[in-house]
This record gives C-alpha cells, sequence and structure tokens, in this order.
C-alpha cells in the first residue's frame, strides 16, 4: 500500500517461487534513528514471521542505489530471503524515517501464545514475560498514538 500509493518507493510483486510464504525468517535492522527502530541495535537480529504472496520487494537499479544513500533500507533478511526481494530488503522508510514499510508481520506475534513454538521459549522471554517484537512494534506504536492524544489535547487547549 505504501509503495502502491507513492509514500515509498519500488513495489511489491509476486513471490519468486509464485507460492504464498508463512514461516518466521530473520531480519537484521539496518536503520535505527526512526520512530519504529530507535530501541534496536543496527545488526541486531529479528525473528517475525512473514505471510504473503506478493512480498517481493524491487525497484529500479537507480531507485536502489538511492534507497542504500540515503539509508533508507531499515531491515534486511538474514539467511534465507523467503520471496526474492532484491536486495534481501525487507524494510524500507522514507528518508525522514517517518514512513516505514516492512514486509514481515510483526503483529502476528502480538501475544506470547501466538508464536508457534510458545511453550517452548521460556528460556528466551524478557522479564516481563514478552518474546516478540510485535510487542516491541505494538508498545511504539501505542506509545506514538498516546504521544499523538497528548498533543492534541495541548493543541485544542491552547486554540480554545
Amino acid at each position: 500500500m505504501l509503495c502502491e500509493s507513492g509514500l515509498l518507493p519500488g513495489v511489491l510483486i509476486r513471490n519468486e517461487s509464485l507460492t504464498f510464504a508463512c514461516k518466521e525468517v530473520h531480519l537484521a535492522v539496518e536503520r535505527t534513528d526512526t520512530r519504529f527502530t530507535s530501541e534496536l541495535k543496527k545488526g541486531q537480529v529479528l525473528r517475525i514471521p512473514i505471510a504473503h504472496g506478493e512480498g517481493r520487494f524491487t525497484c529500479s537499479t537507480d531507485t536502489m542505489h538511492a534507497l542504500e544513500t540515503a539509508d533508507c533500507v531499515a531491515f534486511r533478511y538474514v539467511g534465507t530471503n523467503p520471496n526474492g526481494s532484491i536486495g534481501d530488503i525487507a524494510g524500507i522508510c522514507d528518508p525522514s524515517g517517518v514512513v516505514l514499510g516492512l514486509m514481515p508481520h510483526p503483529e502476528r506475534y502480538i501475544r506470547r501464545t501466538q508464536h508457534p513454538h510458545w511453550s517452548r521459549l521460556a528460556e528466551d522471554l524478557d522479564p516481563d514475560g514478552i518474546h516478540t517484537p510485535g510487542i516491541y512494534m505494538d508498545r511504539i506504536l501505542q506509545g506514538r498514538a498516546y504521544e499523538m492524544r497528548i498533543e492534541q489535547r495541548t493543541v485544542r487547549k491552547k486554540g480554545a
């Protein structure tokens, strides 16, 4: 949707395998100065689920060069590239870091029990029982929404 609307460059096309892919993949964090990645470390590897048939990111050579030059690649697939995306790209952002397009689906692991191996993950859990980047992403989004609500209230009070 972000590419189709022109908010981000490139396009998403059918997976190279021409099949629907639903599994867990590994992503390396490439950019950490966005609202979505600010609490991650560059090079950190995340396990995130994918579920798509049209998830292969592609673009022209010039666009790819522009993405790399402007540091707009936020995530890359590590190990296996499940859909054949150019440059192993799993997520890109605009130069400001405000708009992030991510093909994998962290929201599929919002609850611990949504993870396919949840009963065997006790040693990987954070102290508060959280294992998945989906929870992390959800917290960030909820926090930003809360900040925006506070901002809106402040503006309304000043303008009233």
